[in-house]
């Protein structure tokens, strides 16, 4: 692809950028969660070009790993010809199990992605999300279902009470602010319960059905403190893409501080 070429060409001409992206890259720390691909281009500093976007030094960096290599050796004396490190070359990201434990899948519609500052018009294309550390929590499908139940989307069924509660205090939740509205103390448990047999990982131990004394019904679940605390954690991971600014994901301010 030229615009992935034009990447190449202008991280190989500053001494150490393309080692420093790779190694950025490589090293992220774990995150359970799905990411998506903008959250990745905050973490590693993605470079964008007059003629390339972000998106196309990601794709650089991820095809020159798996490649082990990039540009071509009989050209311009090898000066742009990049040997990636043993240690990082030929790591497949499309394997889930891969031994470097970072894992992408396209996923979702098609959205705006910048061609470069000169470039006019966007690229459409489906986005790419990322599963840093090993195994996420859940698959993409059901992250997706769980952050729109938590934020009150229209698409879940709920009463209007609890949507316009969750629509106007999932942000204030995400940035651990406690005058959230009462998301924290009436719509965590309420998503844990509707979810939690989903989340194997996170609710480890059985949650304790509490049963009406006549019907014999379930009214409500409890749960281990420790294991709901490791939910509300997950669950900001989660909302991340639904933040628009890259530098309020916890994963990148943890690596920053």
């Amino acid at each position: 692809m030229p615009k992935q070429s034009s990447a190449f060409k202008a991280l190989m001409k500053e001494v150490g950028q393309m080692d420093t992206l790779i190694s950025t890259f490589m090293n992220l720390p774990a995150c359970p969660a799905w990411l998506h691909e903008r959250h990745i281009y905050t973490a590693i500093d993605a470079h964008q070009g007059q003629m390339f976007g972000q998106y196309h030094t990601l794709s650089c960096i991820i095809g020159v790993i798996q490649n082990g290599y990039g540009g071509n050796k009989k050209t311009d004396n090898g000066k742009t010809y990049y040997s990636v490190d043993k240690k990082y070359a030929h790591c497949n990201f499309s394997e889930h199990n891969n031994t470097h434990g970072i894992y992408f899948q396209e996923y979702g519609s098609n959205e705006p992605f910048s061609g470069g500052t000169s470039v006019d018009k966007d690229v459409l294309r489906k986005p790419r999300w990322f599963c840093l550390g090993g195994r996420p929590v859940c698959n993409l499908q059901i992250q997706t279902a769980i952050v729109a139940e938590a934020m009150g989307d229209d698409s879940i069924e709920m009463d209007d009470t609890t949507r316009n509660r969750r629509k106007g205090g999932f942000m204030s939740f995400f940035f651990e602010d406690t005058a959230d509205g009462g998301y924290s103390s009436l719509d965590i448990t309420q998503i844990a319960r509707n979810n939690y047999h989903l989340l194997p990982s996170i609710f480890s131990k059985s949650a304790t059905a509490i049963r009406d004394a006549r019907s014999e019904n379930i009214e409500r679940r409890l749960f281990d403190p420790a294991e709901l605390t490791h939910f509300e954690n997950i669950l900001r991971l989660m909302l991340v893409s639904k933040v628009k600014n890259g530098k309020t994901c916890p994963l990148i301010r943890s690596r920053r501080e």
